[in-house]
C-alpha cells in the first residue's frame, strides 16, 4: 500500500459523512464527519449549555447537504424537531464520528 502524499491527507477533511434514515421525515439525512477543530468548537460552544441546547447544537453541525456542508448555522431551528428524530441523527453522528456509548458517559459525569 502507497503512502499517501501530504494534499491526499489534507483532502480527507472533505470526505463524505454518511446518512441515516429518519423515518418520520420521510428519507436521509445527510451527515458529516467532524474535524478536529469543528469537534473542539463544539466542545466549547456547547460548555455549559443545557442538555437539549448541547443537543440541537451537535445535530447541526453534523446534518450535511450532498456537499458535506452544515445546513443550519442556527441550532435553534431544529427545536420544534421530535426528539426521537434529534437522538436518531445525533446517535449515528456518534457512530460516524468514532464516539463511543463510553465517552459520552465519562462527558457527562465530568461536566
Amino acid at each position: 500500500m502507497a503512502r499517501l502524499t501530504k494534499d491526499q491527507i489534507l483532502k480527507a477533511r472533505n470526505a463524505n459523512g454518511g446518512s441515516v434514515h429518519v423515518e418520520e421525515l420521510g428519507g436521509e439525512v445527510g451527515l458529516r464527519l467532524l474535524s478536529m477543530r469543528e469537534s473542539n468548537a463544539f466542545a466549547q460552544e456547547s460548555d455549559g449549555m443545557s442538555g437539549e441546547d448541547a443537543t440541537l447544537l451537535y445535530a447541526a453541525y453534523l446534518i450535511a447537504d450532498d456537499a458535506g456542508n452544515r445546513m443550519f448555522d442556527d441550532h435553534h431551528e431544529l427545536a420544534d424537531l421530535p426528539a426521537k428524530t434529534l437522538m436518531r441523527i445525533t446517535a449515528e453522528g456518534n457512530k460516524l464520528n468514532g464516539i463511543s456509548d463510553e465517552e459520552i458517559e465519562a462527558e457527562a459525569k465530568n461536566s
